[in-house]
């Protein structure tokens, strides 16, 4: 580490996971070796403090890079990961460690999740989970709409549909859900994320359906709504609304 004010750690919402770490006033890390890139000086990091983060050797192993982001002003460097089990990513299970132009880490940010698998198959496919994520938005469905060819860009593991009674086609894709503590303990639920966007509704939905038991794990609006006041110009602000 390098000088500077206390390392602060924000713990997640389930004991043993982490959701922020940086040092106030200063640095996590001293500058990279030389000819070391962003990406394995990040993945360094997370590997030496993997304990701290709730992670084994083997989950930082598995790890998905994202992406790496550089700030053209600054040089900074953003290093997005994703923590996967079993090949299959976690719900909004991203982490974003950020180093300044000499490889410094300042910090490490996002969500991670301990890798217990809670008890209970997969038992859901796709279709019944878009079924279930539909009826929470009060559209109901005899049977989900029939599978449709992946487009260009979609993720390997996404499942697209026909658009059906929905104003754009649905799609869903498997992840895990981290749980916390309950009567199985805390840990990973196997799940389905659902895209509906109901007909009349100016809503566009994401679903989290647990695809043991069909519960409804979380569900969140995508529209952002702002409620404002100006004057529209139609040509020229010159002459006047």
């Amino acid at each position: 580490a390098s000088p500077g004010g206390p390392v602060i750690v924000r713990w997640g919402g389930v004991p043993g996971t982490v959701h922020h770490v940086f040092r106030r006033g200063g640095f996590l890390t001293g500058p990279a070796p030389d000819g070391r890139d962003a990406r394995d000086t990040a993945l360094g990091f997370l590997t030496r403090h993997r304990d701290l983060l709730g992670l084994s050797l083997e989950s930082v192993r598995a790890l998905e890079v994202r992406g790496v982001v550089t700030d053209p002003g600054t040089d900074a460097a953003h290093v997005v990961v994703r923590q996967r089990v079993e090949g299959i990513p976690l719900y909004q299970g991203i982490l974003k460690v950020n180093l300044d132009r000499d490889g410094r880490v300042l910090s490490v940010a996002g969500n991670t999740a301990l890798e217990t698998i809670l008890p209970g198959a997969r038992v859901l496919d796709a279709e019944a989970a878009l079924v279930l994520a539909a009826r929470s938005v009060r559209v109901e469905l005899d049977a989900a709409p029939a599978r449709a060819p992946a487009r260009p860009g979609d993720a390997k593991d996404e499942i697209r549909f026909e658009q059906g009674p929905f104003e754009s086609a649905p799609w869903a894709h498997p992840r895990w859900m981290p749980r916390a503590a309950g009567a199985s303990g805390a840990g990973l639920a196997p799940a389905w994320v659902v895209v509906v966007d109901p007909l009349g509704d100016e809503g566009w939905y994401q679903v989290v359906v647990d695809a043991r038991t069909g519960e409804i794990l979380a569900r969140h609006d995508l529209v952002e709504r702002a409620a404002t006041q100006g004057l529209v110009f139609r040509e020229d602000p010159g002459q006047g609304p």
